[in-house]
């Protein structure tokens, strides 16, 4: 089964320190954690292991997987692209109903895949789902590379 703290070391790789790009809609963040999304945290006193408790608390849902690097992986793509978004990805990847829910049958699906080919394919996806954001969203065009990057990245 799938464990949170081999896994954030993977995120974290992505959302490290402290950032205040004019062009992200998220505003000043630190670890990845926004402050338009998380307003009562405060950017000056907040911890690393502040940040670990509400990716562990509010993203991480894949304990049940059993290939650590697919948790991993989807568990980044939550982070980046919200969690309602990454499981859609995933369901396309599987052929399954996109309702954006990691339920039993995501669950069930994930786990009876080949781990390697599965990153692939999410690797693939999320690739498509960031080109997207470049040509209906421009004005994020800074952030592509970057998360062209990411990605194509396997834990």
């Amino acid at each position: 089964m799938a464990d949170f703290n081999d896994a954030i070391n993977f995120v974290l790789k992505h959302e490290g320190g402290t950032s205040n790009h004019t062009a992200d809609p998220g505003g000043l963040t630190k670890f990845g954690i926004s402050s338009k999304q998380y307003p009562q945290v405060s950017n000056v006193t907040f911890t690393l292991f502040d940040a670990k408790t509400i990716y562990q608390r509010d993203f991480w849902k894949y304990d049940k997987v059993t290939d650590q690097r697919v948790a991993a992986k989807i568990f980044d793509m939550a982070v980046n692209m919200g969690a309602s978004k990454a499981h859609q990805q995933v369901q396309v990847v599987l052929n399954l109903n996109r309702d954006g829910v990691f339920g039993d049958d995501t669950l069930a699906k994930v786990n009876a895949s080949d781990p390697e080919t599965l990153l692939n394919e999410l690797c693939i996806r999320s690739g498509v789902f960031y080109a997207l954001i470049g040509v209906t969203k421009p004005a994020q065009a800074a952030f592509i590379p970057g998360w062209i990057r990411r990605a194509f990245d396997k834990p």
